[in-house]
C-alpha cells in the first residue's frame, strides 16, 4: 500500500482508501475476513475513497459475498461509477445477496 492508502475495518463497514493493486491483496483478504467474523448484517464494503481498483479483487469480492450468503448476512458495495460498472461486469449485481450502491 502506499502511504496515502488505508484500509480500517470498524464493525460491519470495511473502509478502504487509496489503490487496491497487486500488492494489497493479502491485506484486503484479512481485512475482508475480519468483516465477516463481526457476523453483523449488512457488511459494507466502502468502496468510495478508492481511484484505482485491479480486477482481480473482483474475485475477492465475489467469495465475499458468497461466504457471507452462508452466513445469512448481506454485503452492501459502495462504490464510485466505474468502480460499480466493474463490478456489475464481474457479476455481482446478479447475486441476491449483494447491494451496489454508487458513492458519486
Amino acid at each position: 500500500m502506499k502511504p496515502n492508502d488505508g484500509m480500517t475495518v470498524n464493525g460491519n463497514t470495511l473502509r478502504i482508501s487509496g489503490e487496491l493493486g497487486p500488492d494489497n491483496e493479502s491485506p484486503f483478504d484479512e481485512a475482508t475476513r475480519k468483516l465477516l467474523a463481526s457476523h453483523e448484517n449488512p457488511l459494507v464494503v466502502d468502496l468510495s475513497g478508492v481511484h484505482y481498483v485491479a480486477s482481480s479483487y473482483v474475485r475477492h469480492i465475489v467469495t465475499l459475498a458468497v461466504e457471507a450468503n452462508r452466513q445469512g448476512l448481506r454485503v452492501v458495495l459502495v462504490a464510485e461509477r466505474r468502480t460499480i460498472r466493474m463490478l456489475e461486469l464481474g457479476g455481482l449485481d446478479k447475486l441476491d445477496n449483494v447491494e451496489l450502491v454508487r458513492a458519486d
